[in-house]
């Protein structure tokens, strides 16, 4: 999968009262891994804390084919192009200082390419104390699938 994605991905955890719940957020592949980091607290975390299993999924359209272009008269040639991926795996809430700095460093390459900005490590004192306070969550893939249209 890469980092080809900038769009938000849409994460599904499923809630106490058993309906699934979607929330958009940014994410990071890295080492196999999806990455996301947010708050400690909230909806998807208490969600994902009573059942580890999500589902993921990101999609980005890229053109819209008007049906005239094929066809002057119906409407069924309308189409999209596009690619996207679905996820499913397991939700891990990280704990390793050295794993989370190693997750928000990958989503600053994929972020801010060109630098500029001090390695994330947590023994730099300017990092140490967010780098405790955000949660970020490792998501273990166990399956992946993936469509595209392009013509």
């Amino acid at each position: 999968m890469g980092n080809a994605f900038l769009e938000p991905g849409i994460l599904g955890t499923i809630n106490s009262d058993g309906w699934p719940e979607l929330t958009p957020l940014n994410f990071v592949y890295h080492n196999d891994c999806l990455y996301f980091h947010g708050s400690v607290a909230g909806q998807k975390m208490k969600n994902m804390k009573a059942d580890h299993r999500v589902t993921f999924a990101v999609a980005k359209e890229y053109a819209i084919v008007p049906s005239s272009f094929t066809n002057p008269e119906l409407a069924c040639p309308a189409t999209a192009f596009f690619k996207s991926v679905l996820i499913k795996g397991d939700a891990e809430v990280l704990t390793d200082l050295t794993e989370k700095a190693e997750a928000l460093s990958a989503f600053m390459r994929k972020l801010q390419p060109e630098g500029g900005y001090d390695p994330i490590e947590p023994e730099n004192p300017a990092y140490t104390g967010q780098i405790k306070s955000t949660s970020v969550v490792r998501i273990t893939v166990h399956e992946l699938s993936a469509k595209y249209k392009f013509g």
